[in-house]
């Protein structure tokens, strides 16, 4: 009788089955045990599981690749804990807080995974996959708010409501550039920094403050242009040293831009000269946001045009110089001397809104003549109250009878 030296544990090797799920497994091996992932190699995974060095080519290209399936593997296993978790039942605060525990569990139980998945850059290939990844780990919360939404306990436009574009952005984001409008408008930036908080993992972008330069408001008539245009170049100014100076050259920059900023916005145009000038290079793209415009009429429940009739946009100086003709539809934004008042005797209701969307937002809807009063008194109150006023209105003029 012969006994067999018995055989030293150690690896199972693989044998015919799922070998993209046994390469992924391996991987997350060394990544919870050395906190990095800096070491897989597809030549060692393929000698670890007992498969040739070329087998792992037939379903990752390269490392980067399966780094990205992982953290696919990751954003998958979020969903589910978090699907798990939710209590369709609960009231929102009880529902999210059971939603953020679930969320927890998973980052303390998967802490290294968590870091691939928002901290590490993933090739162009994937991003469609990992958008949609991130997108169904959004799931959960998204029916908790479209459920508080049905029962009235939050309403459209809170600035926790960015859109699913935007979160993806945010996330892809690794420094946000916030110009700082001084004391009075502080709250403005720390709305930003508050939606970067909930949306972001802490420690994974940078936020740099510059202050904005000051306009000349009192410039009026043939003098506003050129006073605007000195303020744009200074802004101009500000943003190139930014982009120069605070961003690396593998990082993305980003400036946060409140409602749309293809509406009355000089963001689009102030990198457009900068790229003009020549001494920095750069691409970008614009994430559309939700307009004032477009919260302003959800607020009031109203449509912005009428059927068969043109809506217009434009601004508190224009509307002072006369009703834009044929039209009855009229969007006035940036008005700071309350031109609506010249209507009253008109036919008109106005649909007015301040600080649309947050939580010192105030709604006024009527006649001209019966809302103009009420309007005036609740806007220098809020501006006494806070120290500036950001407002919107639709004015909307009844036809003649015939």
């Amino acid at each position: 009788m012969t006994s067999m030296p018995a055989e030293k544990p150690g690896p199972r090797p693989y044998h015919h089955g799922d070998l993209r799920s046994a390469l992924l497994a391996a991987a997350e091996r060394p990544l919870r045990d050395k906190g990095t992932a800096a070491s897989l190699s597809l030549r060692e995974l393929a000698r670890d599981i007992g498969v040739s060095h070329a087998a792992p080519g037939r379903h990752f290209k390269d490392k980067q690749a399966l780094l990205n399936a992982l953290a696919l593997v990751g954003y998958d296993r979020m969903a589910e804990a978090l699907d798990a978790a939710d209590e369709p039942g609960l009231a929102l605060q009880d529902r999210l807080t059971t939603l953020a525990r679930a969320y927890l569990r998973f980052a303390i139980d998967n802490a290294e995974l968590l870091e691939l998945m928002y901290a590490r850059k993933h090739e162009p290939d994937a991003a469609e996959q990992i958008a949609t990844a991130i997108d169904r780990t959004v799931g959960s919360l998204e029916r908790a708010v479209a459920a508080a939404q049905q029962r009235g306990e939050i309403v459209d436009g809170d600035p926790e409501q960015l859109t699913l574009q935007a979160v993806r952005a945010l996330r892809s984001t690794d420094v946000f550039f916030v110009l700082d409008k001084g004391e009075v408008k502080g709250d403005l930036t720390q709305l930003r920094r508050d939606m970067l908080d909930a949306h972001i993992p802490k420690g994974s972008y940078r936020v740099v403050e510059a202050r904005d330069p000051e306009r000349d408001r009192k410039a009026g008539g043939s003098a506003y242009s050129p006073a605007v245009g000195d303020w744009r170049s200074a802004r101009a100014d500000i943003y190139e040293r930014l982009i120069s100076e605070e961003l690396g050259e593998e990082e993305s920059g980003a400036f946060l831009v409140w409602g749309d900023p293809a509406l009355y916005d000089s963001t689009l145009g102030i990198l457009e000269e900068i790229l003009e000038r020549g001494s920095v290079s750069f691409e970008y793209d614009v994430v559309p946001g939700i307009s004032s415009v477009s919260a302003l009429v959800a607020r009031h429940r109203t449509g912005l045009n009428r059927v068969a009739r043109p809506v217009q946009i434009t601004t508190g100086r224009r509307l002072a110089e006369g009703f834009p003709e044929g039209v009855d539809d009229v969007v006035v934004m940036l008005d700071a001397h309350q031109a609506f008042r010249a209507y009253a005797d008109q036919d008109i209701d106005i649909y007015w809104g301040a600080y649309i969307g947050t939580a010192d937002e105030i709604l006024v809807s009527g006649p001209i003549a019966e809302a103009a009063p009420r309007i005036e008194r609740l806007r220098a109150e809020a501006r006494e109250r806070k120290g500036w006023i950001m407002d919107t209105y639709l004015l909307r003029r009844h036809p003649k009878q015939p």
